[in-house]
């Protein structure tokens, strides 16, 4: 599964690379580089931030469930002797 930003997002984080390089590096980079850089670090890092981010939300997830687990035992009703 390919990990694809809509342009809109792509066009707001362009700016912030372009401000990264002039702040950082003193380099201008052009729109086309910017998002040539973009489109790499989202083919080779984003698999890696994506399974992180899948981890975090099933880890979560799990905390959620033993939460309302715990929460349908403390609803049971005592049986009688």
């Amino acid at each position: 599964m390919a990990i694809k930003f809509p342009k809109e997002t792509k066009d707001r984080i362009v700016p912030m690379i372009q401000d990264y390089f002039q702040t950082e590096r003193e380099e201008t980079l052009g729109n086309l580089e910017a998002e040539f850089l973009l489109d790499f670090f989202i083919a080779k890092i984003g698999p890696f931030i994506y399974n992180q981010a899948l981890e975090d939300a099933r880890s979560q997830l799990h905390f959620k469930l033993a939460d309302l687990e715990d929460g349908l035992y403390e609803l049971q009703q005592p049986l009688p002797r």
